[in-house]
């Protein structure tokens, strides 16, 4: 992994959590935020409520973290898979290296094949084979909407 990557993540990482919050308040320590959060009908102690935007601005930090490390990450893997890893698979091809050790690892030359996702006009081709044309959309329709369906709750952040 890249250093600066690293030194960054170590820097942010052991921050004092209070020093986070004491910055991520200022933004945040406004009493009508305060008041938006609790419901009007539910009974928050002051202690609950002080935890929970605790809680709120770590997550906050934490999450802008994160996007600065997915861009750096982004700008690596950029340089990685489109300028230097075509130049290396290029080069092993041409000269039949299948396998390349180097003291940081072995690196390995394979070719894979994988096959496209089925959408409903890759469904529509297939089903013409088989069945009549009036019955192909009713197939189609129940593959696709038979589905299995999963449902999963999360967090994520408007501005």
């Amino acid at each position: 992994m890249n250093n600066s990557l690293m030194d960054h993540i170590n820097e942010n990482n052991f921050k004092d959590e209070t020093h986070i919050l004491k910055k991520e308040e200022e933004k945040v320590d406004d009493k009508s935020d305060t008041n938006s959060i609790v419901s009007s009908n539910s009974k928050v102690t002051k202690e609950e409520l002080s935890f929970f935007k605790e809680k709120v601005l770590l997550w906050l930090n934490i999450d802008n973290q994160i996007k600065e490390l997915s861009k750096e990450l982004s700008n690596l893997r950029k340089v990685k898979n489109k300028e230097l890893e075509p130049f290396i698979v290029n080069f092993m091809k041409e000269h039949n290296l299948n396998n390349l050790n180097t003291q940081k690892g072995k690196l390995e030359y394979k070719t894979t094949e994988t096959k496209k996702a089925i959408n409903k006009d890759i469904l529509e081709q297939s089903l013409s084979n088989y069945l009549p044309t009036d019955k192909i959309d009713d197939a189609i329709n129940n593959i696709m909407n038979n589905r299995k369906v999963s449902t999963k709750s999360i967090l994520k952040r408007k501005k």
